[in-house]
């Protein structure tokens, strides 16, 4: 009999590795305690790695800290609110289950034999000494894996081929191509049928109506038959490729749905949901979007925009809503330095100075298809010329030669648009967003306050080597 995996189960595994009763009394790895539920450093440190909290200043280690409690405050009265029991939520623990017991499975079998930790090891110690005083190994050590797996990309490709065809030969994977045959043209005639008399038709309706369910593949311990193989392509039919028919593509497809089951078995019979990194991963996951469906329920359909709000809140934030300043410029681009800062003792005094920057330029400006003439150009243009040319009154040429790219450049302002105030129908868009987001932070902002009024909470600095004030917090 096939096992299935129990939601239930791995969620009781993950709140028994996450959290603990604790009653009233924390114990020494507590770092927040909700009620009488407890989050533990190890949670914490998995969330914010130790080597990136170390290089934190104090009040940016209290701010992340109480950004953490915070999250997890939510998280609390989430599930108090029975989220996880959500249908949306179990199904993509499902899903996350079967892909990652899968996934940590491969890794195991081919990964781990590849990028070893030795090999790793390995490499940090062969980092700069200067470097490795500052960074340890566990901080760098998935930078080093994904180096390696980069470095040996052809080889895990190789083995990942080697493995199943392993896989496919242990368990004696055949199709049964008479049969398999007979069903692909089956539904190849039954499709043309229906397209030459504009009869509307799925590729999973058209498989269901063929009244044959032979055995299409096997192995030594199970048979395939057709309603097996077109319940999992139900699953994924929009991913059904338009040559499902072709033999070539279809058995494709039906051994590696085959080989993707036999993996997934494997995966179970090895524990693979009682693993470490899948529990970890797994309660991540589900804090994730547990707290994601909670946001959308508590705040984000809660949200009433309208055009008053909207308006009202352009009007108090205008100035957020500034036209990019602009400055006219003029460039003589030179490639020899020397001859540059000779023009540009030149350059002050001419009274044409377009056609000055015409005849002595170097290139064309692509922008307005004019030599010389670099148009109206803001702050970020043009490397450091757009920077300079807004610090230069109108009129005037700037008294240093700017380098630019592969040579030196001369420039003059000639007109300046000043910031202004723009139409809030031309900034509509932003101004949403902006409000949206403004309204999320305030709203979450009033949420945890009550809720912090409604549950007992309490941060355990000392778990995390720390001494803090109150003052500190506020």
């Amino acid at each position: 009999m096939k096992r299935h995996f129990s939601l239930p189960l791995i969620s009781l595994i993950i709140l028994l590795l996450s959290t603990e009763s604790c009653g009233k009394d924390a114990n020494s790895t507590t770092v927040v305690r909700i009620n009488t539920d407890c989050i533990t450093k190890e949670t914490f440190d998995r969330i914010i790695p130790p080597a990136d909290f170390s290089t934190l200043t104090k009040q940016q280690k209290i701010d992340r800290v109480i950004s953490f409690s915070n999250s997890e405050l939510l998280y609390y009265d989430a599930i108090k609110k029975h989220l996880d029991r959500d249908e949306s939520i179990i199904q993509r623990l499902k899903d996350f289950t079967e892909e990652n017991t899968i996934q940590i499975y491969l890794n195991h079998m081919i990964l781990d034999s590849v990028v070893t930790e030795q090999l790793l090891h390995d490499s940090y110690e062969k980092l700069p000494l200067e470097y490795r005083q500052y960074h340890t190994f566990s901080s760098v050590k998935n930078e080093l894996k994904d180096n390696a797996i980069k470095y040996f990309r052809s080889q895990l490709q190789q083995e990942y081929l080697n493995f199943l065809e392993e896989l496919k030969f242990q368990n004696e994977l055949l199709i049964n191509e008479k049969d398999f045959n007979q069903l692909l043209s089956a539904f190849t005639d039954t499709l043309k049928f229906h397209q030459s008399i504009n009869k509307p038709s799925t590729y999973i309706g058209i498989f269901k109506s063929i009244p044959i369910n032979a055995v299409i593949a096997t192995t030594k311990s199970k048979k395939y038959d057709k309603k097996w193989f077109v319940e999992k392509l139900a699953g994924n039919a929009e991913k059904i490729p338009p040559n499902i028919g072709a033999y070539e593509t279809a058995s494709y497809i039906l051994e590696t749905i085959i080989v993707s089951e036999i993996i997934s078995d494997n995966a179970r019979a090895a524990k693979i949901d009682q693993d470490e990194e899948f529990v970890n991963a797994l309660y991540d996951f589900k804090h994730r979007i547990v707290l994601n469906l909670y946001r959308k329920r508590e705040i984000e359909n809660r949200i009433a925009v309208s055009e008053d709000s909207l308006l009202a809140f352009y009007n108090k934030y205008s100035s957020n809503y500034l036209s990019t300043p602009t400055a006219e410029v003029w460039e003589v681009f030179l490639k020899d330095k020397a001859k540059a800062e000779r023009l540009l003792d030149l350059a002050a005094s001419v009274k044409d100075f377009p056609a000055f920057a015409a005849k002595h330029t170097e290139r064309l400006t692509f922008a307005t298809n004019q030599k010389a003439y670099l148009g109206f150009i803001n702050h970020d243009q043009y490397a450091g010329i757009g920077k300079k040319a807004q610090a230069v009154p109108e009129n005037t040429v700037y008294n240093e030669v700017i380098p630019s790219g592969l040579g030196y450049s001369i420039i003059r302002v000639g007109k300046k648009n000043l910031a202004e105030p723009q139409p809030f129908e031309a900034v509509k868009g932003r101004v949403q967003n902006d409000f949206l987001a403004d309204t999320k932070v305030k709203m979450e902002t009033a949420i945890i306050n009550r809720l912090k009024r409604k549950y007992s909470i309490k941060i355990y600095w000392n778990a995390l080597d720390m001494e803090v004030t109150r003052d500190d917090v506020k």
